[in-house]
C-alpha cells in the first residue's frame, strides 16, 4: 500500500501530521453510516455527536504530555481540566 496507509500527499514535509487521522476517521463513519442505514441519494455529513467523538479520541491519542498546566502532572492537564 502506498504511504502505509497514510496519504500520500503528505509523505514528505507533512504539516498535516497526526492531524489526518481525524478525515480519516470521518470517512469511516460516514462510509459505515451509508452502509449501514438504507438511504436516499444526496448529501450527508456526519453528525456532529459523532465528530466529537472522533475528535475526543483524538485528543486522547495524541495529546502531548506537555500539554499540561505547568507545576500540574500530566493526566490532570488535559484540556477542559480547569
Amino acid at each position: 500500500m502506498l504511504g502505509n496507509g497514510n496519504a500520500v500527499n503528505f509523505l514528505h514535509s507533512s504539516t498535516l501530521g497526526p492531524a489526518i487521522h481525524l478525515i480519516k476517521a470521518e470517512i469511516l463513519a460516514a462510509a459505515a453510516r451509508l452502509a449501514g442505514t438504507a438511504h436516499t441519494s444526496g448529501l450527508y455529513e456526519v453528525p456532529a455527536s459523532v465528530r466529537a467523538r472522533i475528535a475526543a479520541a483524538w485528543v486522547e491519542a495524541f495529546q502531548p504530555p506537555s500539554a499540561a498546566w505547568p507545576g500540574e502532572p500530566a493526566e490532570h492537564g488535559k484540556a477542559g481540566a480547569r
